[in-house]
């Protein structure tokens, strides 16, 4: 191992380091292994499978190096690829042999036409996206992976061609989804399926049915992909518009419908996704918040970064707008002196084993609630003189903000975490403006620690909305929390809370992304 790494690369005559190496790697076929008889008496038309990986890459390093230059690549050529491919397939787990053996391979492709027609031939592109499949996750292997296809494609239709048929667009948009913030995968990708649309236009469309479009919109690609989203764009204009459309309304695969819409999402105008149809119905928004729903961050990643995308390229902002304040209920001037006061108090309520004193007629002439005037109706046992009602569930100063609201149609929260509680209160005795209060508190106190617990007290509110209001406090707390969660989908989308709810998630995401955006004619 050491001969070859240190004492070859001085050789003037690039044949005798291929002729040692090529022996040492199977013997057999060696020109002259007739020679060594009892060296190898078995000889086998395969690499000698005990060889160590360690070894392999020593001596697919010393091929990488020896391809640099025109003779030696011409050297490897002679009988090098086939066992190059061996090696590879033998030690398919090692990153560091794929490395080396797609590190030969690109010299070999860019080193000369018979290089790249001898790669060809012997099956080399399967081999590289065949690679590149099984090490996805490794961003070394993708980057060599990526800069060889390049060299294959380089100026040729013929490997491009190739390329094409053997696969090889799929490996490349996986790469960059996989490696999003990886620049040099990105820069690499980039420079691929440049060159593979330069050599032919109609596989600018085999990647957007690919869904290959949006990741060029990813940070760490945008620079460097510039170029090729304009070309993108033009060709999108004019060529593949009329098949896109056709694809789109034939519907017949859902990835498909997917990638489509997503490439022309990114590459149109924003008037236009309205009035082509791209996006015109519910339908639309669901295909592309459904992406929330994977199970794979890269993807949902990919999801939040489009939506986000289709409200800007429309110009529709999502924004809460808080609820108005309903005015008082009653009179301060007649009910504040009468808060909790015992002196002319008739009615008595307990929690958590403390008393909070009330009055008969303040309670059923209130207009905050009707929940107390039938409580104490003649037919309750509550009505009875002297009776202890007890209000379980509850904390006492929920119930005396609570009823500091019946009694002056005013109500200061603090602290805002009682708001939570004081709102499920208010739906228990039916204190629609109380909530209005309430939510008004949450909305604006929402953060990524407590929006999941915020959206679930809104799902178990009840009431109806007021008296010409569109909604009800439950429907406004959700909206808040749904607005919030769109504006910082980046931070939530990865929690357990998200992933526990994402299926329906999605689909408020979606209706409210539809509400705001602007309708065809």
């Amino acid at each position: 191992q050491m001969c070859i790494r240190d004492s070859l690369y001085p050789t003037p005559d690039p044949s005798i380091q291929t002729t040692l190496i090529l022996t040492f790697t199977n013997p057999d076929r060696h020109p002259n292994s007739n020679l060594y008889p009892n060296t190898h008496p078995n000889p086998s038309p395969s690499p000698d499978p005990h060889l160590q990986v360690d070894m392999m890459q020593e001596l697919l390093a010393v091929l990488r190096n020896l391809a640099h230059c025109a003779e030696g690549s011409a050297h490897v050529l002679k009988s090098g690829v086939p066992q190059v491919l061996e090696a590879m397939q033998l030690h398919n787990t090692s990153e560091a042999v794929q490395v080396e053996g797609l590190a030969v391979i690109g010299n070999l492709a860019k080193g000369c036409e018979s290089g790249r027609i001898t790669i060809i031939r012997e099956g080399a592109i399967s081999r590289i996206v065949g690679v590149m499949e099984q090490h996805v996750r490794s961003e070394l292997v993708q980057r060599v992976a990526l800069i060889t296809l390049w060299k294959v494609a380089y100026h040729d239709s013929d490997g491009t061609a190739v390329v094409i048929q053997e696969g090889g667009m799929l490996p490349i948009i996986t790469a960059m989804k996989t490696h999003p913030s990886s620049a040099a995968v990105q820069i690499r990708a980039v420079r691929a399926i440049d060159e593979l649309i330069r050599q032919n236009k109609d596989n600018a469309l085999l990647l957007i049915l690919e869904g290959g479009v949006h990741p060029l919109f990813q940070p760490a690609a945008y620079v460097s992909s510039a170029p090729l989203r304009g070309e993108l764009y033009r060709l999108v204009q004019s060529d593949c518009r009329p098949v896109l459309r056709t694809l789109l309304a034939v519907r017949s695969c859902r990835q498909t419908e997917l990638n489509v819409r997503l490439a022309l999402l990114y590459l149109c105008d924003s008037s236009d996704l309205i009035v082509s149809g791209i996006f015109s119905s519910l339908h639309d928004i669901l295909c592309i918040t459904s992406l929330l729903n994977d199970e794979l961050p890269e993807t949902r990643a990919e999801g939040a970064r489009s939506i986000l995308q289709l409200l800007q390229s429309t110009e529709s902002p999502i924004s809460f707008t808080p609820p108005v304040i309903p005015k008082a209920c009653n009179s301060p001037q007649n009910f504040e002196a009468f808060v909790n006061d015992d002196e002319l108090s008739d009615v008595t309520f307990e929690i958590e084993s403390k008393t909070y004193h009330a009055h008969r007629i303040v309670l059923k002439a209130s207009t905050a609630s009707d929940v107390f005037g039938a409580m104490l109706s003649c037919s309750m046992r509550e009505a009875q003189p002297g009776a202890l009602i007890p209000i379980e569930g509850m904390r006492y100063n929920i119930f005396c903000e609570l009823m500091e609201f019946v009694y002056t149609g005013r109500v200061s929260i603090s602290p805002e975490s009682d708001a939570a509680e004081l709102m499920l209160a208010a739906d228990q005795f039916l204190v629609t403006k109380l909530q209005v209060h309430c939510v008004q508190v949450l909305a604006k106190s929402l953060s990524t620690e407590n929006v999941w617990n915020t959206l679930k007290i809104a799902h178990q509110c009840n009431l109806a909305a007021e008296m010409g209001e569109p909604r009800s406090p439950g429907d406004m707390l959700k909206d808040a929390c749904i607005c919030y969660l769109i504006q910082n989908m980046a931070s939530v989308i990865d929690t357990q809370e998200f992933m526990d709810q994402r299926h329906i998630l999605s689909k408020m995401i979606a209706h409210k992304v539809w509400s705001v955006l602007p309708k065809p004619d």
